[in-house]
Order: structure tokens, then C-alpha cells, then sequence
């Protein structure tokens, strides 16, 4: 029978504004980085729109300058990924990742893109008049519902927007019944060419460990 404390717990994305990553402090614990706001204590993933202003390759590394009318910050892709070319300047993004910090400056990690319309810019705004945090649904398909003249906003993240690492990690998920997952067995359930470089490369960051030869779990 699976351990129920092992199952892989997902930190909320919390929709902020540019200014708020700024305006918060940056620090780590245990290795993990965490963005501290007035508002919450700890927080690790964020949920943020913004337009692209510059996109340049250095190596392998891709930065993306994004601006949200309160802020700016640099998303940083560590790999090339087809997604990348599909986001172009002046496109309007969801964006779902971690915040880090490299020689004082703040950037995302991202792990999940999404091109939206620029009106999501505004409802942002409106979201969050106040500058608070607020607890978006995990999946997200955005519609409107003006039943009552009020808007609900759904987000659903599509599959082919989400990230390699973010779709090896969904597959351990999926897969891990307590014991961890064979490497074997991921690779030939991954959709993913690359998925054992992919794991190789998870288990350098730390993002998951070995916990028998030949088997991975998540932390």
C-alpha cells in the first residue's frame, strides 16, 4: 500500500504583480528559494502576465524580458524548447515559475507558458487592486462568466504549454505509488526523447532523488 506522506505536494502559484517581486525579499531554506511578501510569509511558485520586451540566446540559455505596467523581470530557460520560438516580442504571457536570484538579481524560473490576449493584463490589475496574493485554481482554461455581472477567471494549463521537466514530473506523480519509479519505466512511458537527460539533470538540481538503484522519487 502507498504512503500517503509521500505523495508529491505542488506549491501554489500565487498571482502577483512584477512589483511585488521587487518589492519582496529573497532568500533560502533548506536549498529551496523563497520570495517573502508583507502578505504571506514563504512564497515558492508564482503566477504571473506580462508582455515580452526582449528576447536574446546566450549558449543554451534564453532570456525573456518581460513587463507587467508594474515591474519588469527576466524569464531564464536553461535549454532549448520549442515553446521558446513560439513566444515572440510583444506577445502577452501567463506565466507559472519559481523566483530565484543570481548575483542580486531577481529572475523566474519558469515552468509553465502560455500565450494569452493583452485584456489579461488589465484583469490582473483588477485581480489584484491592492497589490494582495491570491490563491489561484491549480488548472486554468481561461473563460468568463458574466452571469450576474461578475467575471470568473478559468485557467487550464494545455499539455503541449507545459515544460519537459514539468511533464516528467507529472509522469513520477502519476506513476509513483510510494516505492518510486523505475527509470526504465519512465523512459518508456515519457513522450519525451530526451527524458533520461531530463532525469539526469533533475537529479543534479536536486529536484528529485534516488531512493533505490534504478528508482527516483520525488523530494
Amino acid at each position: 500500500m502507498a504512503d500517503p506522506t509521500s505523495s508529491f505536494h505542488r506549491e501554489i502559484a500565487y498571482k502577483i504583480l512584477l512589483r511585488q517581486l521587487h518589492e519582496g525579499k529573497m532568500i533560502q531554506e533548506e536549498g529551496v528559494h523563497l520570495l517573502m511578501l508583507p502578505s504571506l510569509d514563504k512564497v515558492v511558485r508564482v503566477n504571473v502576465v506580462a508582455t515580452i520586451l526582449i528576447k536574446e540566446k546566450v549558449g543554451n540559455i534564453t532570456n525573456v524580458l518581460v513587463d507587467d505596467g508594474t515591474g519588469q523581470v527576466v524569464l531564464r530557460f536553461f535549454e532549448p524548447l520549442p515553446l521558446i520560438e513560439q513566444i515572440q516580442i510583444g506577445n502577452t504571457i501567463l506565466i507559472i515559475g519559481k523566483p530565484r536570484m543570481y548575483n542580486q538579481e531577481v529572475y523566474l524560473s519558469p515552468e509553465i507558458v502560455k500565450k494569452v490576449a493583452p485584456a489579461w493584463l488589465q484583469i490582473r490589475k483588477k485581480e489584484l487592486p491592492q497589490h494582495d496574493l491570491v490563491n489561484p485554481p491549480l488548472n486554468v482554461n481561461f473563460a468568463s462568466n458574466q452571469e450576474e455581472g461578475k467575471k470568473t477567471i478559468v485557467e487550464q494549463m494545455v499539455g503541449e504549454d507545459i515544460l519537459p521537466v514539468e511533464k516528467v514530473i507529472n509522469l513520477i506523480k502519476e506513476l509513483d505509488k510510494g516505492q518510486g519509479v523505475l527509470v526504465e519505466e519512465l523512459i518508456e512511458k515519457s513522450p519525451l526523447k530526451e527524458t533520461e537527460a531530463l532525469l539526469t539533470k533533475m537529479l543534479e538540481r536536486g529536484e528529485i532523488f534516488q531512493n533505490a538503484p534504478g528508482k527516483v522519487k520525488m523530494l
